[in-house]
């Protein structure tokens, strides 16, 4: 580069920054240094390209050159170039990006395809392109923008450090130009805000003196915002420079800012301002500058107040609340909970509600999460058991002013409604006695069970032995005892998938799927042995049992279940009787074993009236019927109480009608029999009176049976010789005879009294 053309442009770039230092427009004119560039450089045609933030876009922001070859390369192209975007294209651009200069020999190394092939070789042609400069424009190594420089052949003598000078002094100019662009900017925007906010902005020295004013902080004062600049705080606010002295001695104190409030007079009325105070600027280590901004927070306090009020409110309607009341966050976080739930549960504001009852994760019947994707007050009743409760809980999502979400849970503790609901479902499907499942149920699983899969189906049809005969002999209280005891059996005799039932007063029924005829056959056998084992005060207790199976599913079940219960009830048939004439031999033997002195009396009864019977010319089975009665005529002491019977005084009214009941009670079990059917009739009469004194019926005379006036006479004689708790004195045979004779006609048959006097004791 030849020294003239050096100082040359030494002295341009001077001239270029004195004109760029005086430069006070606000924008950049980017067409004037694409010019100054062209003058600068001698070339053919330059191009001014600017990058956005990313340094690697860029828009053309200027051209410069021939005006007739730009004319005509525009038409070439179709469009104008100034303006132009242009995308950052990988390989191509990044050569560009390793020095400030960069040279190319031809047109496509510089666009690449950002034109097509055809367009370039015209454009070449037009400018007569001998090669291409780029230079780079940086700040802080970023890249801000470049100049393209187009020459043609022995037209460039540059030196490329002169380039790269003027390409700094460009970058410092554009730089300076975007600082007082947003210095400019963020001055309008200070002033915007000093003359358009609602907040009370000031900016003060340390000696009181006004340096900036809002609008509003002005209005307030009662000064225009210009003529309050300048002023001290004495002269118009003298009441408030204690305050401000003490907010000056606090900030050089802790150097942080300082909230307080205050009370402002506004057209006669006092509103309340919320001001921060804070330091601007300090100098040697005390601070010079302070800055101010305040609100009137009047209205915000009366709307907490009234929050606050109808928060309050509601907690103490939450705290009357016979209902648990909760309130959580959508992280599960406690936020309230009213007495009634701190009483029950514990206080547990604050925490994480499912690592109260020690989890790791909230419990499985927890629907909180589904309020993230639900309106507000939308209600969500769910149950959950937790504390060792069952809990209905209703909860509502509702929406904070902080845009925070709430969920408010109304809580009913349904533990003993949950319990009650299960007894009424237990006693809908059970019988309360023995706890087996009702005839209901037993109804509803035949026909459930009733498929192909649960073929062989076989049902077990069972019924008490005698139940009526313990019920009318021991009580109801002890024939339910047989009950329980039977079901029990039952129950334990069979598999846990397996149904039982009991599906009526005395009798039961199983379900057996997938039990064929074999297996059900030793399952019975099993019950009979089972139940063999027990008894109930002595007497043994059986059952009569009968089954079917259900083979081949065209069989109706209803007919299988027919055929088991007449299985059993031929089976009851069969042994009845015989259990009946067991259980009166347990009554016997049991009402003995209480009462051994009852064994010996019963024993000379029979012998006696026996013994009368044959003087009166009884014979055969009339005689041992007689007999037999007089063994069993006190059988019904087996349903009188312990105590009345060997009490050693005097009876109540009321345990002498205890007593009383005795015949009938011994009616009514020996009438069960068939083998003893004949005789229930003489043990009911056998305290029955000539004169119609007697019980239980009061009859008289011929409607006595002879056997019941016999063994009346001989019962009442043995008991006047015998020992017994209620008496003082045993009477002589003599004295009983004399006894026995003088109720001869009232209470006793005077014939049959004479017989037995002169032919059996005498």
């Amino acid at each position: 580069m030849h020294m003239e053309l050096k100082e040359i442009q030494m002295m341009k770039l001077n001239t270029y920054a004195r004109e760029y230092i005086d430069n006070y427009d606000i924008n950049i004119d980017y067409q004037k240094i694409t010019g100054q560039m062209k003058d600068f450089s001698g070339a053919e045609l330059v191009m001014f390209n600017i990058f956005d933030e990313n340094a690697k876009d860029f828009t053309l922001v200027g051209i410069e050159g021939s005006g007739n070859n730009i004319r005509r390369a525009m038409d070439i192209i179709g469009y104008w170039l100034v303006g132009k975007k242009f995308e950052y294209e990988e390989g191509r651009n990044e050569r560009f990006e390793k020095s400030i200069v960069t040279k190319v020999e031809s047109l496509i190394e510089l666009v690449g395809s950002a034109l097509p092939g055809k367009v370039i070789s015209i454009l070449e042609s037009v400018f007569q392109i001998d090669h291409i400069l780029t230079v780079r424009i940086t700040k802080d190594e970023k890249t801000i923008g470049n100049f393209t420089l187009i020459f043609k052949k022995n037209q460039n003598r540059n030196d490329d450090e002169m380039l790269k000078l003027f390409a700094s002094q460009v970058g410092l100019f554009i730089d300076k130009k975007e600082s007082e662009q947003k210095t400019l900017a963020t001055t309008k925007q200070f002033q915007s805000l000093m003359k358009n906010s609602v907040s009370i902005i000031t900016i003060v020295d340390n000696m009181g003196n006004y340096i900036h004013a809002s609008d509003t902080a002005a209005k307030l004062i009662g000064l225009p915002a210009e003529e309050l600049i300048g002023k001290n705080f004495l002269e118009v606010l003298p009441e408030k420079n204690e305050e401000f002295m003490y907010a000056i001695a606090t900030i050089n104190k802790t150097k942080k800012p300082l909230i307080k409030k205050e009370i402002y007079t506004v057209n006669n009325q006092e509103r309340i301002y919320e001001s921060i105070v804070f330091p601007i600027e300090f100098h040697e280590n005390e601070v010079v500058l302070l800055g101010s901004i305040a609100n009137d927070i009047t209205d915000k306090i009366k709307y907490e107040n009234q929050i606050k009020n109808e928060r309050d409110y509601i907690y103490r309607i939450f705290n009357a609340m016979n209902q648990y009341v909760i309130v959580t966050g959508l992280d599960y976080r406690i936020q309230f909970m009213n007495e009634k739930a701190i009483k029950d549960f514990g206080d547990m504001k604050g925490k994480v509600c499912y690592k109260q009852l020690d989890r790791t994760s909230p419990c499985g019947a927890c629907r909180l999460h589904e309020f993230k994707h639900m309106t507000e007050n939308e209600t969500i009743t769910y149950t959950v058991t937790a504390f060792n409760r069952v809990l209905e809980i209703n909860a509502s999502r509702i929406e904070n002013l902080d845009d925070s979400v709430s969920i408010v849970e109304v809580i009913d503790d349904i533990t003993d409604k949950e319990e009650k609901q299960r007894q009424i479902e237990y006693m809908n499907l059970h019988d309360h006695l023995t706890g087996l499942y009702n005839r209901r149920f037993f109804e509803e699983e035949l026909k459930r069970l009733d498929v192909d899969r649960n073929l062989p189906l076989s049902i077990i049809t069972i019924d008490v032995n005698g139940l009526k005969l313990i019920n009318d002999t021991l009580g109801h209280a002890k024939g339910d005892e047989v009950l329980i005891k039977s079901a029990k059996v039952i129950k334990n005799s069979l598999r846990a998938d397996e149904i039982t039932a009991r599906v009526g007063g005395d009798e039961f029924s199983s379900i057996l799927p997938k039990c064929d005829a074999k297996q059900v056959i030793a399952i019975t056998e099993r019950i009979v042995e089972s139940i063999e084992k027990e008894t109930e005060e002595g007497i043994p207790l059986s059952l009569a049992i009968g089954s079917h199976t259900k083979t081949h599913s065209s069989e109706n079940i209803l007919d299988i279940l027919k055929k088991a219960e007449n299985k059993m009830y031929a089976n009851k048939i069969f042994s009845d009787q015989s259990n009946k004439r067991e259980i009166i031999l347990a009554i016997l033997y049991t009402l003995h074993e209480k009462h051994p002195r009852e064994e010996e009396h019963s024993k000379r009864v029979s012998q006696l009236a026996y013994d009368l019977g044959k003087a009166m010319k009884m014979k055969g089975d009339k005689l041992n019927m007689l007999s037999t009665a007089g063994l069993l005529h006190d059988i019904g002491k087996i349903a009188i109480d312990y105590s009345i019977i060997d009490k050693s005084e005097k009876l109540t009214s009321e345990e002498y009608g205890e007593v009383k009941k005795h015949p009938e009670i011994g009616y009514r079990i020996l009438k069960n029999s068939v083998e003893y059917e004949d005789m229930a009739r003489l043990i009911l009469y056998h305290h029955e009176r000539v004169d119609g004194n007697g019980y239980p019926k009061g009859i008289k005379g011929v409607e006595i049976p002879m056997e019941s006036k016999i063994i009346s006479i001989v019962d009442a004689y043995d008991a006047m010789i015998s020992t017994r708790p209620y008496k003082t004195k045993i009477l002589t045979k003599e004295e009983a005879i004399q006894e026995l004779r003088k109720c001869s006609n009232a209470q006793f048959d005077s014939a049959i009294v004479e017989v037995f006097i002169n032919e059996v004791i005498q």
